[in-house]
């Protein structure tokens, strides 16, 4: 799983170079707070927030002029390279997953266990364990059927899964796999007193048969030997490529290019906002306004 953004590196420059950016504020600001003065403080904390949405929104603003402008391809059509297709999840290359929690078969799921704490004067979910697998299947379309290996893709997919459990929930509400999952990872369930901990449980899955849209590299299927494909497509598999975004969704792409267009307005507005709120109570910080 963007931007008119003149930028076309891949995401991994992209975050470095954004991590740099915010790293270099961060620490320049950070030395100017610790002279104890509450307005550089808050510039400091409004500069550094408004720099990681604006960068954000960048990036999401990248991405969705990459998609508008790659024209969707039927799976016999396609060339190797950056490509867009959409088509259905028909088949695994060996075998399905299973997930976790629902036991569906699928082709990726992402399954999260988030514990209920106070920090401080506030409470929060944190995390306390998340595992992402996928395999490689076959997307096919009316054309034919190309192969698909999520590895090192943004996926945007459906919650099939979500329970919260509480201190005064019974163990026994926890449906069985949910227990079995917890006690092969060793993850407690029961908290203090052998009450049950305040839990929650996300599952994400990219079911079998589902309709996806694909934008990614196709380039040389591994799996298929030189020469002996019986159609171009087969030895073609679609696959991350640093130069290139790798993005898989269950939505449609106009739905994606709806919510991309939201996206990147809240946060290029918000983190312009910041940015230029933070520069303004910085000056007022040292004195210059």
């Amino acid at each position: 799983m963007e931007l008119s953004f003149s930028f076309t590196g891949s995401r991994l420059t992209t975050s470095v170079l954004v991590f740099i950016v915010f790293g270099l504020t961060g620490f320049a600001f950070y030395s100017l707070a610790g002279l104890d003065n509450p307005l550089l403080f808050f510039a400091s904390v409004l500069l550094i927030i408004g720099i990681i949405f604006f960068s954000i929104g960048l990036s999401q603003w990248r991405l969705k002029r990459i998609i508008e402008n790659t024209p969707t391809s039927k799976i016999r059509s396609i060339a190797m390279g950056l490509v867009e297709i959409s088509g259905t999840v028909a088949k695994p290359f060996t075998e399905w997953l299973i997930s976790p929690f629902t036991k569906q078969n699928c082709a990726y799921y992402s399954c999260t266990i988030q514990e209920h704490r106070k920090q401080g004067k506030t409470s929060t979910w944190v995390t306390i364990f998340s595992r992402i697998l996928s395999v490689p299947f076959y997307v096919k379309d009316n054309t034919g059927t190309v192969l698909v290996d999520a590895r090192g893709a943004t996926i945007d997919t459906q919650t099939v899964y979500t329970k919260q459990t509480g201190l005064f929930s019974s163990i026994s509400s926890l449906p069985k796999p949910i227990v079995q999952y917890c006690n092969l990872n060793n993850i407690g369930i029961k908290g203090i007193l052998g009450m049950q901990r305040p839990l929650k449980f996300t599952e994400q899955i990219l079911p079998v048969n589902s309709t996806v849209y694909v934008l990614g590299t196709a380039g040389d299927n591994p799996h298929v030997e030189e020469a002996t494909a019986q159609q171009s497509m087969q030895d073609i598999m679609i696959q991350h490529n640093a130069r290139n975004p790798y993005f898989i969704s269950t939505k449609p792409e106009k739905e994606l290019l709806s919510s991309f267009t939201w996206k990147v307005t809240a946060c290029l507005i918000g983190g312009g906002a910041g940015i230029v709120i933070g520069i303004g109570v910085g000056l007022m910080g040292v004195g210059v306004v």
